[in-house]
């Protein structure tokens, strides 16, 4: 009799040994199971932020109604710089100021240079609110004008066939080519 107590307590302990092990095992799988899942959340994530950050469709690209319409250009150009400070918007004074763009693709017109100079009325203001009484036809998405940046742009040339007025142009001394005048202008974040 003295030898099945022992084994009962013996065994007893193997069963909470048991116990204890197979609750460690679960808790290891459940553990495991969130961390699988938690990783896989993390890398959708990741993916639709790519996605909205890099969107293919033509939309986030600045296409839209206006820029496919509008002018006898349409391209898609990288501001290379923007040379010198922009004029003040008093109220007083209207003018367009000249930028170069390297060009990464024309969607339709003749534009066979690489780079371009375009003139933009009133650059300190929004294009969405641009548009006045003289030139109530231009306009775009584009917030503000930032050297590096990718426009897709609807442009008329020459200039003087659309633009009576004042213009700053800090490249008259260097460039080729005419002026082009433009129509709308969207941000576009690649080409």
């Amino acid at each position: 009799m003295t030898d099945e107590v022992p084994h009962t307590l013996e065994s007893s302990n193997e069963a909470t040994t048991n116990k204890t092990s197979a609750e460690s095992n679960r808790g290891t799988i459940v553990f495991r199971i969130a961390i699988t899942l938690l990783v896989i959340a993390v890398i959708i994530g990741v993916a639709v932020a790519l996605v909205t950050k890099n969107p293919a469709g033509p939309t986030e690209r600045g296409r839209d109604d206006k820029v496919t319409s509008l002018g006898s250009a349409e391209v898609t150009g990288k501001l290379i710089e923007i040379r010198g400070k922009f004029l003040p918007n008093d109220g007083l004074y209207n003018y367009a100021f000249v930028l170069k763009y390297h060009i990464l693709e024309v969607h339709r017109g003749n534009v066979e240079a690489k780079e371009i100079v375009v003139a933009h009325y009133n650059p300190l203001k929004p294009r969405s609110s641009v548009a006045d009484e003289f030139y109530p036809d231009i306009g775009g998405t584009l917030k503000r004008f930032r050297a590096q940046d990718i426009h897709r742009m609807a442009l008329d040339v020459p200039i003087d066939d659309y633009y009576i007025g004042g213009i700053v142009d800090r490249y008259f001394d260097e460039r080729k080519g005419e002026i082009y005048w433009a129509v709308w202008t969207n941000l576009a974040n690649e080409p």
